[in-house]
């Protein structure tokens, strides 16, 4: 026969039950100031748009345990603006700039209709918005495929972007190579990127 007989638990039942089995809460200490000094570097970098709970989440990436009570009011103590502004739903975009024609071209593929047989992979001319291609290929995951369409244009075009943007995929490894290679010689700031 079970010590805790199946009745309707109230909050005191529940705390003796956790008492008898030595369980409680985990005490965090944490060092307010390390999480001030974390907290500030992210909001001077890439996660400045970023709430409290992606704060946090950050915060324990890196093995910094804090209730997230903590990190919202650090939060509020140090971005008072950016709070309102995520309460209120106004969060100012990023400002797109391109210098001009072939100085920045974006490359993705779309796979909605993969499973259909229709794997599409295109490119932008992020100054012009001109379709550099837009391919329906046997794959859109293949290095060598996507790297042919690439160099295909790069030879109607008379020469490569700048700049070359793409996810961090498999498919974009040979493209990110030959972007490099091009640029190897380059005297300017993007040289060998």
């Amino acid at each position: 026969m079970s010590k805790y007989p199946d009745t309707e638990t109230s909050m005191r039942s529940l705390q003796q039950r956790l008492h008898d089995l030595g369980l409680k809460r985990r005490n965090i200490s944490c060092n307010i100031q390390e999480i001030r000094q974390e907290l500030v570097k992210n909001l001077n970098g890439l996660g400045c748009s970023g709430g409290y709970r992606a704060h946090w989440h950050a915060l324990r990436l890196k093995g910094i345990q804090v209730p997230r009570r903590v990190v919202e009011e650090l939060c509020r103590q140090l971005d008072p603006v950016g709070c309102h502004e995520r309460k209120a739903h106004r969060l100012q975009r990023r400002q797109y700039t391109n210098l001009g024609r072939n100085f920045a071209w974006h490359t993705d593929g779309y796979d909605k209709l993969k499973p259909y047989g229709f794997p599409i992979h295109g490119c932008v001319d992020g100054f012009s918005r001109r379709v550099l291609w837009l391919k329906v290929s046997r794959t859109n995951n293949d290095p060598a495929v996507v790297s042919g369409f690439y160099l295909d244009t790069v030879e109607n075009e008379d020469g490569c972007p700048v700049i070359l943007r793409t996810d961090n995929g498999t498919e974009n490894t040979l493209i990110a190579g030959v972007q490099s290679y091009f640029g190897c010689d380059g005297q300017d700031e993007y040289a060998g990127n």
